[in-house]
């Protein structure tokens, strides 16, 4: 599967089987690894030397070409629709108030620092000194409000910062954010999209700066041609020491995972992430690229790869059909199938090492379940059951969704494979017009950065926008969400959590398959793409779904 919304991570976007990366997009995610060993199944590996490159001493200079699955429609968070490749976007011409290191703990990055008060309904941020923005305006507290509000006002942004009640800044280098309720994991928002500071020049442009970001990022603007390329220039005032390495990076979007694996063979890349299983186990043992992936990471929640039914649509309100359905899906037989056998079997949003990890009671594959559930509702409907199926124009996805199709078909139901154009597969998601279609989701920090995914407070009717895109309307999950948001105690964030995982096993809005297996392989001459150190000295989040920051690459040419 291979389309985005979330994530960590709009999401998790280039709507491909599924769809998940999103604006909240973290950008981390593997455990590091060395050497030259041949991985195996599930692990994580690199060859040809180390994208860490701790042993080297950086050089300055050259420039890189980043290869991605798809292009984003913009540079504004708020404005874009923002997948894997857009949060590249931001972290190359912006900085992000927080990032996430290798525990997959939030650290102060643009922010100098930022503590809650006792309850956690206020955090106060303090401006890093001395930083402007690519235009030469400081990046003080006014701008950082500036951005912050502008964040809150967007369609696309305002859902995630609902119990953000107000923010002001006393001082021009303090920063007050007051919240309606406890809200524990705030800072994890202010990663990429949400917490991306755009410049006072960018936020009052007439179309919000999409087509021309103005940011504090290790590289400013150079220029853009849709689905060609998008390329910066090194930030010659850049607040991080000695950062970037790099004189200029460009971005360009290859759709197609062979076409893509090619451009990095003949040389016109210098660097790749892709989620086709094919493409790594191609390179996974090829000492002649470094290859590492994101599979064992513990240190954050991955994407899922899943069908997606909308809970409000006939025949899919019947909860009955949708448990059949799940019944009906063998996980490991796709994934044995169409994902090399290596992608990691799936139950619920988290994955195996996750705290949050726990028997969910999903349905195991039992096609005689299938079969007398899907017999019942069609007794009770008075007929066969059927609807559509819907998917974009991607050869390997089809053919995950054909098999898919297959499976509903022997459980006694029907479906009409719809194929959809990518650039509308988000936005008929969003207002409801699907009955099932592939998805990819779920990334996150901290699961609290999946509250307007799963919250009954952001669920609209069909026809009206809706961030709760499956329309699951479910009492307890809401409860649970209000207890891992609120809660200090780790222990009950923990159960809130891990309850709300048992609840889709039972709601099945989502049929779940497996973990989305994200690979990065580039040229043996691509140094530290993998980890990047913070102000504070600790290493970042590694490598997870897909996310390269180029401000602490540098070549070895």
């Amino acid at each position: 599967m291979a389309d985005r919304y979330n994530r960590r991570d709009f999401m998790s976007r280039g709507a491909k089987f599924a769809a998940g990366a999103a604006i909240l997009g973290s950008g981390g995610g593997l455990l590091e690894a060395c050497g030259s060993s041949s991985p195996s199944k599930g692990s994580t590996a690199t060859t040809a030397g180390s994208p860490g490159a701790s042993n080297l001493t950086p050089k300055r200079g050259g420039s890189l070409t980043i290869g991605t699955e798809a292009e984003d429609n913009g540079f504004n968070p708020g404005v874009a629709s923002w997948d894997v490749s857009g949060l590249m976007y931001g972290t190359t011409f912006f900085d992000p108030l927080v990032y996430v290191d290798s525990n997959g703990k939030w650290k102060p990055f643009l922010a100098q620092s930022i503590t809650p008060n006792a309850d956690y309904t206020q955090w106060t941020i303090k401006v890093r000194p001395n930083v402007v923005f690519h235009d030469g305006t400081p990046c003080d507290a006014s701008a950082i409000v500036g951005s912050l509000k502008a964040a809150k006002a967007s369609v696309q942004l305002g859902f995630f910062l609902q119990n953000m009640s107000s923010v002001g800044n006393p001082d021009s280098s303090t920063v007050v954010i007051t919240c309606g309720e406890p809200w524990y994991a705030f800072p994890y928002y202010l990663q990429n999209g949400i917490g991306s500071i755009l410049a006072p020049a960018m936020v009052e442009a007439k179309d919000g700066g999409n087509t021309h970001p103005i940011g504090t990022g290790p590289f400013t603007f150079h220029d853009w041609v849709p689905n060609d390329h998008a390329t910066g220039t090194r930030n010659t005032r850049y607040w991080m020491s000695n950062l970037p390495y790099l004189d200029q990076v460009t971005f360009k979007p290859i759709p197609d995972h062979q076409a893509r694996e090619n451009a990095l063979r003949a040389g016109n890349i210098d660097i790749m992430h892709t989620d086709d299983t094919q493409t790594a186990v191609d390179f996974m043992h090829n000492s002649s690229f470094q290859y590492i992936n994101d599979v064992n990471n513990a240190a954050t929640e991955h994407e899922q790869d899943m069908v997606m039914l909308n809970c409000a649509k006939p025949p899919l309100d019947d909860v009955r059909l949708r448990q059949a359905l799940a019944y009906a899906i063998d996980r490991q037989r796709i994934i044995d199938t169409l994902y090399n056998g290596i992608s990691p079997n799936s139950n619920g949003p988290f994955s195996k090492g996750s705290p949050y990890y726990t028997d969910t009671g999903y349905p195991s594959f039992n096609l005689t379940k299938a079969k007398q559930l899907v017999q019942q509702v069609a007794k009770d409907k008075g007929g066969p059951i059927s609807f559509e199926l819907s998917i974009i124009n991607d050869a390997k996805d089809q053919a995950v969704t054909t098999l898919v199709q297959s499976m509903f078909k022997a459980a006694g139901v029907n479906t009409t494979l719809v194929v959809v154009e990518q650039s509308q597969y988000i936005v008929q998601a969003l207002f409801g017009n699907y009955a099932a279609r592939g998805w990819r989701q779920f990334a996150a920090s901290d699961p609290d950065e999946n509250y307007a995914y799963w919250s009954t407070k952001t669920l609209a009717p069909i026809g009206g926008l809706s961030l709760n895109i499956a329309r699951n309307n479910d009492p307890q999950i809401q409860a649970d969400l209000e207890k891992g948001r609120t809660s200090l105690d780790t222990a009950t964030r923990t159960a809130a959590y891990q309850d709300i995982a048992k609840r889709f096993g039972q709601d099945c809005p989502f049929l779940w398959i497996n973990q989305a297996y994200w690979s990065v392989v580039a040229k043996p001459t691509v140094m530290n793409f993998n980890k990047g150190t913070l102000p504070d000295g600790s290493r970042t989040l590694g490598m997870t779904g897909g996310f390269i920051d180029p401000r602490f690459i540098w070549v070895n040419a």
